[in-house]
């Protein structure tokens, strides 16, 4: 089992009240079966920015040192209707809270950030030849190895390969953190620009873990 993030759009109308906006009318969007969907996906590190949720270990990883997006805590009062609706639907949702799309945009994406976690065989070979692992894990879940010991791992004859399945080990390197979001950063945040047409304090996003 895992949480996801689910996040979602809306904009200030001249009377006051907020309005849901439909993703799927944005260029470039993937929001596919859900129009109103802005993201949804299992990134722990975008969690910690968008909520500074998961830097308290919260998801069970340890704490990320960065400066995270100051969110409001909460459900927004007065939420378009249609979003309340949403939200009710969603039997698993918890810690809602909600952020301008303002700070989003003009939040540092450049800070560095040193990831810690787990890797098989594979996730080994790319962090050896300086690539960052295409798959890693944030807790310990196999026979923990050392490096010196997945080198020879990786060395081995492959009908000698079935005696390692499972065998993991403790890796660390340093990225950006729009590196660390990259989805997020490369195909999100140009649609939400778009979107706010230079007026991104009258947008927000409202977000929730389920």
């Amino acid at each position: 089992m895992g949480v996801d993030l689910a996040v979602y759009a809306e904009r200030r109308r001249g009377d006051g009240t907020w309005e849901l906006i439909q993703m799927n009318n944005a260029p470039g969007s993937t929001s596919g079966l859900n129009p109103h969907l802005v993201y949804a996906d299992r990134n722990h590190i975008l969690f910690s920015i968008l909520s500074n949720f998961s830097q308290s270990g919260g998801f069970g990883r340890p704490p990320h040192d960065f400066l995270a997006i100051s969110s409001f805590e909460g459900f927004p009062s007065d939420a378009s209707e249609e979003l309340k609706t949403i939200k009710k639907a969603d039997l698993c949702a918890f810690n809602p809270r909600w952020v301008s799309i303002e700070e989003v945009l003009n939040f540092n994406w450049d800070q560095e950030i040193t990831i810690h976690g787990y890797v098989l065989k594979d996730g080994f070979t790319e962090y050896t030849q300086g690539k960052r692992p295409s798959c890693y894990f944030g807790d310990a879940c196999g026979t923990v190895v050392s490096n010196k010991t997945m080198l020879k791992v990786i060395k081995s004859p492959i009908q000698e390969a079935y005696k390692y399945n499972g065998f993991i080990t403790e890796v660390s390197w340093t990225e950006t953190l729009k590196d660390s979001v990259k989805e997020f950063y490369t195909k999100v945040l140009p649609i939400l620009r778009q979107l706010c047409a230079n007026n991104e304090s009258e947008h927000r996003l409202v977000l929730w873990f389920g």
